[in-house]
C-alpha cells in the first residue's frame, strides 16, 4: 500500500509486476521503498509520468547501490561496524558477513566457514553481536541475512 501510494504521489501509476518486484528488492524496508520511489519522478535525467515497470524498478535499484550520494541512507550498514566493534572484533565480523553474502544467496552452513573464521575464540561472541545487530539470522547450524537488500548492498559497497 506504501508503495503504491508513493507512486501516485509522484504521478506514476505502478504495474502490478512493478510493485511486487520493488517489494521485493527493498524487502518492504520502507525508507528504501520511498528512495527508490523519489528517484522514480524521473526516467532518462526527465521528469515522467508514464507507468513504473518491473524494468525501471531493477534500473532504479542499480542506480541507488552505484550512486552513494542516493544511497547515504544505507552507508551504515557498512560503516557502522568500525564504529561499533573494536578492530580485531570488526575484522571478524567482515570476514563472516563477506563469506554470508557470497553466491548463492540463502542460508549458509557455519562449517562452510573457513577454519580459521570459526576457530577464532571470539567467532562465537562475534556472530551473537551480528545476530543482534540484525545482518543475520541463525537457524540450527546456518546462517542467512535477515535482509536480502543488505546483503545486496553490503556486496556492493565493499565489493566496489
Amino acid at each position: 500500500m506504501l508503495a503504491r501510494r508513493l507512486c501516485l504521489g509522484i504521478g506514476r501509476p505502478i504495474e502490478d509486476d512493478a510493485l511486487n518486484r520493488l517489494v521485493q528488492v527493498t524487502d518492504a524496508i520502507p525508507y528504501l521503498i520511498q528512495a527508490l520511489c523519489d528517484q522514480a519522478r524521473w526516467k532518462n535525467g526527465r521528469p515522467t509520468t508514464d507507468p513504473i515497470t518491473p524494468a525501471d524498478v531493477s534500473a532504479l535499484f542499480e542506480t541507488f547501490l552505484a550512486d552513494r550520494d542516493l544511497s547515504h541512507a544505507v552507508s551504515h550498514f557498512v560503516t557502522r561496524i568500525e564504529v561499533v566493534y573494536d578492530k580485531p572484533d570488526a575484522k571478524l565480523a567482515h570476514k563472516i558477513l563477506a563469506w554470508a553474502a557470497e553466491d548463492p544467496p540463502g542460508p549458509r552452513a557455519l562449517t562452510g566457514l573457513p577454519d580459521t573464521v570459526r576457530k577464532d575464540p571470539r567467532f562465537a561472541a562475534v556472530l551473537h553481536n551480528l545476530i543482534d545487530d540484525h545482518y543475520l539470522v541463525q537457524r540450527g547450524h546456518a546462517v542467512t541475512w535477515r535482509y536480502e537488500v543488505i546483503r545486496a548492498i553490503y556486496r556492493h559497497r565493499t565489493e566496489a
